[in-house]
């Protein structure tokens, strides 16, 4: 459904409604309460009053970095995905990555950076491929600043 109400459901501390949760994100309401139907029954969610919702921590991976002070959350499932699109489509630029997964490209580049720095995934001159390195679970552990234009420099 809609990955803006996904977002913030999992970012959003405090507990929301419909109506804060579709100013903050533009969404209508109908989206912003069926997504949440969906992310309650997953159990990313949970439902405290009629209407109110907040997110449950069980969906969220420990590894998480600084970033410019804000706080990232690293999940293996984002990894895998990533991957798997790099493995379906030819992805020659973050912007490209951003695309096909329908998020920004410093989204993109986050996961692309920390995927790099467990070796993950590599350039190959003209675009970014998996190595086929199945273990994620460190995704976020170590972040190497700088690999992505490493791994370009080194790739020439």
């Amino acid at each position: 459904m809609s990955k803006l109400v996904e977002n913030f459901a999992a970012q959003y501390r405090r507990p929301f409604n419909v109506e804060i949760c579709g100013n903050l994100t533009g969404e209508s309401d109908d989206a912003v309460t069926q997504t949440m139907a969906r992310l309650v029954r997953a159990g990313r969610a949970r439902e405290i009053e009629p209407g109110v919702w907040q997110a449950t921590q069980t969906h969220r991976i420990v590894n998480t970095n600084s970033v410019n002070g804000i706080r990232w959350t690293y999940r293996v499932s984002v990894g895998a995905k990533v991957i798997e699109v790099l493995s379906q489509k030819r992805v020659e630029s973050v912007r490209d990555l951003g695309q096909h997964l329908s998020v920004s490209r410093q989204y993109a580049y986050m996961y692309l950076e920390a995927l790099a720095s467990l070796g993950a995934v590599t350039w190959t001159g003209s675009r970014y491929i998996g190595t086929g390195q199945d273990d994620l679970t460190l995704l976020g552990c170590v972040i190497e600043k700088g690999i992505l234009a490493r791994l370009k420099r080194e790739a020439t």
